[in-house]
């Protein structure tokens, strides 16, 4: 999961996945507002369908771009109880985009493929990331502290080592 040769950093395909869901989120809500949440005159006043999907959208994905946001934070810091508050938010928003996609189906506005596309491809992104960020929670006190995963060596210098400049040792 770490990348090799860095100390601290995380491989390319995490920060891709942590990153993509919040661009599909962005893509979504612009879309959204620029082609799909627009209403045939004909069907005024607006349905309740309508409203609903409408604000589960903008709400879903808004929190998906500030959760990322938290997210990246809390992997550079390694906080690993913001690993687990992500992990909650990320289920919510599956949730979330599973209800959207009947939702899409029977509304009365157009572009409905377009809609069911645009969910999937978010709940994709989203299953990938939590997926991804599952595993570096399972493996967060893992420690490769030898590049052959030999953990003797470094058990044998952690019995204890004396400071040659004062002659104390640091075991307790």
């Amino acid at each position: 999961m770490r990348g090799e040769g860095k100390s601290g950093g995380y491989r390319w395909n995490i920060w891709l996945s942590v990153w993509a869901g919040p661009i599909i989120s962005a893509f979504a809500i612009l879309l959204y507002i620029l082609v799909l949440d627009i209403d045939i005159p004909a069907i005024k006043p607006r349905q309740t369908l309508e409203n609903a999907s409408a604000t589960i959208v903008y709400f879903a994905h808004v929190g998906n771009i500030i959760a990322a946001f938290v997210l990246a934070g809390a992997l550079l810091q390694e906080e690993y109880a913001l690993l687990l508050v992500w992990m909650c938010w990320s289920l919510l928003f599956t949730l979330f985009v599973i209800i959207l996609i009947p939702m899409s189906v029977f509304t009365l506005l157009r572009h409905i493929p377009a809609r069911i596309i645009l969910h999937s491809v978010s709940l994709l992104a989203s299953l990938w990331s939590l997926f991804n960020v599952a595993r570096i929670y399972r493996n967060r006190n893992s420690h490769d502290w030898d590049s052959r995963g030999d953990f003797s060596s470094r058990r044998e210098n952690m019995k204890g080592e004396n400071n040659r400049a004062t002659g104390e040792s640091n075991v307790l």
